[in-house]
C-alpha cells in the first residue's frame, strides 16, 4: 500500500458549534488552549524562537506573564520569519511551525476569521512540520466535545 501525502483532514464541526453556542472569545480561548497542548505533544523538536513561544503561551495561560509578554513571542517569531524572508513561506517546515505559533500567540481572531479559521489554519502549518496522527483529532474532541455541546 502506497503511502499518501495528501494532509489528514480533520472534522472541526465542534469547534464552529463551541464558537455557535458560547461565543468567539471563548472558543479563541479554548483553540489556543488545544494548539498550545497539540504542540506539546509534537515529537519533531521545535526551532528556538517557536519553543520560546510555546513556553510563553504556557506562562500565559497560568497567568504567569501578560498579554505584552504574549504579544513580544509574536512579535519575535515574525522576526525570525521576516529575517529569512520567510513570511509568505508556507511551504518549509520550520517556517510553518513558527507560523503555527504565532496562531497560539495570538489573542484574537485570524483575519478577522472565526475559531474554526484559526484551529484549521493551525493544523495545516502543523501538519507541514509533523505528519498529523489521529491524537490530533482526539485531542480536539477533548477540547470540543459535541457531547458537552449538544
Amino acid at each position: 500500500m502506497a503511502l499518501d501525502n495528501a494532509p489528514m483532514k480533520i472534522d472541526l464541526t465542534s469547534v464552529d458549534e463551541f464558537e455557535r453556542q458560547f461565543g468567539q472569545v471563548a472558543a479563541f480561548r479554548r483553540a489556543r488552549d488545544f494548539m498550545i497542548d497539540y504542540v506539546s505533544k509534537i515529537r519533531n523538536p521545535l526551532p528556538v524562537v517557536a519553543a520560546e513561544g510555546l513556553a510563553i503561551a504556557r506562562k500565559f495561560q497560568d497567568a504567569e506573564v501578560g498579554s505584552d509578554q504574549l504579544q513580544k513571542a509574536r512579535i519575535n517569531c515574525w522576526n525570525y520569519l521576516d529575517e529569512r524572508s520567510a513570511s509568505t513561506d508556507f511551504a518549509t517546515p520550520e517556517y510553518c511551525v513558527i507560523r503555527a505559533a504565532i496562531c497560539f500567540l495570538d489573542q484574537g481572531s485570524v483575519r478577522g476569521g472565526d475559531a474554526i479559521d484559526l484551529v484549521d489554519l493551525f493544523l495545516d502549518l502543523m501538519g507541514k512540520f509533523e505528519p498529523p496522527s489521529d491524537e490530533a483529532a482526539v485531542l480536539l474532541r477533548e477540547y470540543f466535545p459535541l457531547e458537552q455541546i449538544s
